[in-house]
C-alpha cells in the first residue's frame, strides 16, 4: 500500500477519535474573579484527541506561557497525549512547535523497511512479484494483522523526543505530574497510564488508533486510543489534584451522509458515535470555574498534519481571546520564570547515555541473539540516541517484526541498560503470500502467472525456513526450500530444495512460427552460502539435473536429446536496489554458473552461464536506469525475449533459445506532483532496447532486434501497473496492459 493510502487511511479513522463541542471559545463559564490570595494553588491542563487537529494544543500551551499560568498536572488523551506529555516532560511550545513542523508525516507511517535494506530473502520475494501482504495460519485458522500502519518510525521517534524521561517510569514524577488514556480492547474500559511505564509507551498506547495501528501491550492488556471511553479526562485531573481545570477540546464533529460513502467513512463515523458519549460527560463535570478551550478549526481534518502551522495557529487565537481569564491564573513573571526553570530541567539534561548492558525481552519465537547480530553497540558504549535508532532500525529491517520499541533501564555506576522490545508478528510465523502478473497486448498474447508461497519461519533456534513456492501460467513448478543459517546469527547458510518446472516456448524463422516446444526441469541441490551483510549473498552448491523437452507442434526433424546428471554450480547476488517497480537508485548484480557433469547427451557435459546488471540514478526530477542480460545454457528455449520492457513491441517469447543478450536503457520521472489525486506514485517513461534469443541447434545466429517503447505506470497498494506501446525493428508493434514487476 503507499504511504499517500495509509496516510489517508489513518485520517479517516483518526476522524472518529476527537472529542466533541461546539461551544466558542471563552463563552462556556461565568468568567471567574480572583484575588491574588484566594487564587487556586493547582491548575490541571487537560487535552483531547483528535489527530492532526490535536496540534492546536501547541498554540493554547503558549498563551498559557505568556499569561504565566503555572500547570500543575496534566491528564491527556491521543494527540492530546503526545503534546501534554511533551510539555510535561519540559518541553516549552516553542520547542514543541519546531519537533511538530520538523517531522515528515508521511514517513513516519511508512509500512516496510526500505527495500535496499531488507535481508537477501525478502527481497527475492518481491522480486518473484510476491505481495508484502502476509496471511498467517495456525491450529485456529487464519489471522491477518491487527492494523494496517506499522509503527516502527512514531515509536523511534517518540523515544527520540522523550529521551530526557527515559529513565523516568512513574509519570506523576515528571516536572509535571502527568497521566494519558488508553482502551483496554478485551474490556471496553478505560486505563490510566501512569505507573511503570515509560512516557513513551504511554503515548504510543494512547493513540493506537482502532483498525490502523496494532493495539500496544503493556502489564498483559491490549490498549487502544483512549479516546473511545476517556476523550477528555477532566475528573482525572480533578482526582490529580487540581483546583480548577482548562480543558482543550480539538473535536470534529460527524460527518453529513453525503460524506460516508466509504468504508473508511462508515468506520470513522461509528466510532465517533461512540466517543461522543464520553466526551460529553466530560463536559458536564466542569465546573463554573473551570474554563473550556474549543478552537476553531472548522477548515481542518485530522488528518491534515501538513497543516501543523495554521492548526497552532487556531489553538493560539482561541486561547488568546480568553487572554484575561488566563493571566487572572497566572503568577508574578518571576515566580513563573523559577517554575519553568525547574520544569525544563530534564530537556537540559545531557543527552548521551554509557551502555552497561544490551538486552532483548519479550520474544516467545524469534531468537534474542538474531536480534542483536546486526547492532554494533556494545556493553560500555557511550552512545547518542541517533546511535540506538540506527541500531534499531537494522533489528527491523530484518523484517521479523511489526516494530522495534525501545527503552533505557537505570543500570550501575550511572550507566543504563539499552532494552529492545521487538514486537513479534501477531499473524505468527506461518503464512501465505500471493503475487503474480498479468500481461495483454490485446491481440494474440494474453499471458498470467499466479503464484502462492508458504513459509513458516524459526523452526528452530537458529532460524529454520520452510519455503514452498507453487506457480501456474505460463510457467508451471513447484518448489520446496529449506533455509537454515548454521548457528544463531550465523552468516552461513545450507539450503537444499527441490524444483519442479514446465514452460512452453516457440521457434520462429523469418518472423514465422514454425515449431512449438515444451522445457521440463527437475532438480534437487544443496547449497552453502555466506551471506554479505545486507548487500546479497555468495554461494556454492551441487545436485541432480534433468532437463527435457519435447515438440508438440510442427514436423520439423530437430531433434534435442533430454539431459540428466550431476552438476556443480555457484552463484553471486548483490542487490541495492530502493525499490521493485520504477527504482530510482541503486544496483543489482546476479551471477550464475553451471557445470552438468557426466551428463547423459550427446555432448557430454555442458555448461551454463548467466549474469544480469540493473542500475538507477536520478537526477532531478528524471531518473536514468541502464540494464543488461546475457546467458547461456544447454536447454533450449529457456530464454524469451518479447514483450513490455523486453523488446517492446514484439509478442511475448517472440524470441527464444538457448543464448540471449539483451540491453535496455530506461528514463522516467514521477508524475505524483501533478496527479496527486490518483492516490498513487505515477511514473511516465520511455525505453531503448535491444537484443536477440536463439537456439545454438536451430541455425545461424541472427542480428540484433532493436525496440523503442513509451510508458506510464503506477505503483498501487496491490502492485504495479502499466500501459505500454512500442515498436521493433522487425516492424512488430503492439499496445500492453500489464500489472506485475517487470523491470528486470
Amino acid at each position: 500500500m503507499t504511504k499517500r493510502i495509509l496516510v489517508l487511511l489513518l485520517a479517516a479513522i483518526a476522524a472518529s477519535l476527537p472529542a466533541f463541542g461546539s461551544t466558542p471559545a471563552g463563552s462556556e463559564s461565568a468568567p471567574v474573579t480572583l484575588e491574588a490570595a484566594h487564587r487556586p494553588l493547582r491548575v490541571g491542563l487537560v487535552l483531547s484527541g483528535g489527530g492532526a487537529r490535536g496540534f492546536a494544543h501547541v498554540g493554547v500551551l503558549k498563551v498559557l506561557e505568556e499569561a504565566g499560568v503555572k500547570v500543575s498536572v496534566i491528564t491527556a488523551t491521543s494527540m492530546g497525549s503526545m503534546v501534554g506529555g511533551g510539555y510535561a516532560e519540559g518541553y516549552s511550545a516553542d520547542e514543541i512547535a519546531k519537533i511538530v513542523k520538523s517531522v515528515d508525516w508521511s514517513k513516519m507511517f511508512v509500512p516496510k523497511p526500505e527495500r535496499k535494506d531488507l535481508n537477501w530473502r525478502r527481497k527475492n520475494d518481491k522480486l518473484q512479484g510476491l505481495s508484502d501482504t502476509e496471511i498467517g495460519i495456525d491450529s485456529r485458522g487464519f489471522a491477518l494483522p491487527y492494523g494496517i500502519i506499522t509503527t516502527q518510525e512514531l515509536d523511534l521517534f517518540l523515544a527520540r523526543v522523550n529521551a530526557p524521561a527515559s529513565r523516568v517510569s512513574d509519570l506523576s514524577k515528571l516536572p509535571i505530574p502527568y497521566a494519558a488514556f488508553a482502551t483496554d480492547l478485551e474490556t471496553g474500559q478505560a486505563v490510566l497510564l501512569q505507573k511503570d511505564i515509560s512516557l513513551s509507551h504511554a503515548m504510543r498506547s494512547s493513540l493506537s488508533i482502532p483498525g490502523a495501528f496494532a493495539p500496544a501491550e503493556w502489564k498483559g492488556k491490549l490498549l487502544v486510543d483512549g479516546g473511545l471511553v476517556q476523550n477528555l479526562p477532566v475528573d482525572a485531573a480533578r482526582k490529580m489534584g487540581a483546583d480548577i481545570v482548562i480543558a482543550v477540546n480539538v473535536g470534529t464533529p460527524l460527518l453529513p451522509k453525503e460524506k460516508l460513502g466509504s468504508i473508511a467513512g462508515v468506520m470513522g463515523q461509528m466510532l465517533s458515535i461512540l466517543t461522543e458519549q464520553n466526551v460529553n460527560r466530560s463536559l458536564r463535570e466542569l465546573r463554573p470555574e473551570d474554563i473550556l478551550i474549543t478552537p476553531d478549526l472548522s477548515k481542518f481534518t485530522s488528518g491534515d498534519f501538513n497543516q501543523s502551522e495554521a492548526i497552532m495557529k487556531a489553538g493560539e487565537d482561541a486561547a488568546r481571546k480568553i487572554l484575561p481569564r488566563l493571566k487572572a491564573l497566572g503568577v508574578p513573571r518571576t515566580e513563573y520564570a523559577a517554575w519553568n526553570e525547574e520544569r525544563r530541567r530534564l530537556t537540559r539534561e545531557p543527552r548521551t547515555h554509557q551502555l552497561a548492558d544490551i538486552r532483548v525481552d519479550g520474544l516467545k519465537t524469534v531468537n534474542p541473539k538474531d536480534v542483536l547480530k546486526e547492532i554494533k553497540l556494545r556493553p560500555g558504549d557511550v552512545v547518542t540516541t541517533r546511535d540506538i535508532e540506527e541500531a534499531d532500525r537494522k533489528i527491523w529491517q530484518e523484517d521479523e517484526f511489526l516494530s522495534v520499541p525501545y527503552r533505557l533501564e537505570p543500570g550501575p555506576d550511572g550507566m543504563e541498560v539499552l532494552v529492545f522490545e521487538p514486537q513479534e508478528k501477531t499473524w505468527g510465523y506461518s503464512s501465505f503470500r500471493f503475487g503474480g502478473k498479468v500481461e495483454t497486448d490485446f491481440d494474440t498474447a494474453n499471458n498470467f502467472s499466479f503464484m502462492l508461497q508458504h513459509t513458516v519461519s524459526w523452526l528452530n533456534s537458529w532460524g529454520g525456513e520452510l519455503r514452498t513456492l507453487a506457480r501456474i501460467g505460463d510457467q508451471t513448478g513447484l518448489s520446496i526450500q529449506f533455509y537454515q543459517p548454521l548457528g544463531a546469527a550465523s552468516p552461513f547458510y545450507l539450503k537444499p530444495e527441490l524444483r519442479m518446472s514446465r514452460e512452453n516456448y516457440d521457434v520462429y524463422d523469418h518472423g514465422n512460427r514454425v515449431s512449438s516446444w515444451q522445457n521440463k526441469a527437475a532438480s534437487g541441490t544443496l547449497e552453502l552460502g555466506y551471506e554479505i551483510s545486507r548487500l546479497g549473498t555468495v554461494s556454492v552448491g551441487g545436485g541432480y539435473f534433468t532437463l527435457r523437452n519435447s515438440r508438440y507442434v510442427g514436423s520439423s526433424g530437430e531433434t534435442i536429446p533430454d539431459r540428466s546428471g550431476a552438476a556443480a554450480f555457484t552463484d553471486l547476488s548483490i542487490d541495492r536496489i530502493d525499490r521493485t517497480s520504477f527504482p530510482t537508485s541503486g544496483y543489482r548484480l546476479n551471477a550464475t554458473a553451471l557445470h552438468l557433469l557426466n551428463g547423459h547427451d550427446a555432448g557430454g557435459g555442458s555448461n551454463a552461464f548467466g549474469a544480469s546488471f540493473l542500475g538507477a540514478a536520478t537526477f532531478g526530477p528524471w531518473t536514468i536506469s541502464p540494464s543488461v542480460k546475457m546467458g547461456r545454457s544447454s536447454l533450449e528455449g529457456l530464454y524469451k525475449l518479447g514483450g513490455a520492457f523486453n523488446l517492446t513491441g514484439a509478442g511475448y517469447g517472440r524470441y527464444t533459445g538457448d543464448r540471449m543478450a539483451f540491453g535496455r536503457l530506461a528514463v522516467y520521472r514521477s508524475l505524483s506532483p501533478k496527479l496527486m489525486q490518483i492516490g498513487a506514485p505515477v511514473w511516465a517513461g520511455i525505453t531503448l532496447e535491444a537484443g536477440r534469443a536463439y537456439n545454438s541447434q536451430f541455425g545461424s545466429r541472427p542480428g540484433w532486434t532493436k525496440a523503442a517503447g513509451l510508458f506510464i505506470g503506477a505503483d498501487t497498494w496491490i502492485g504495479p501497473v502499466y500501459l505500454i506501446t512500442g515498436r521493433t525493428s522487425d516492424n512488430d508493434k503492439a499496445i500492453y496492459f500489464v500489472w506485475g514487476y517487470l523491470l528486470q
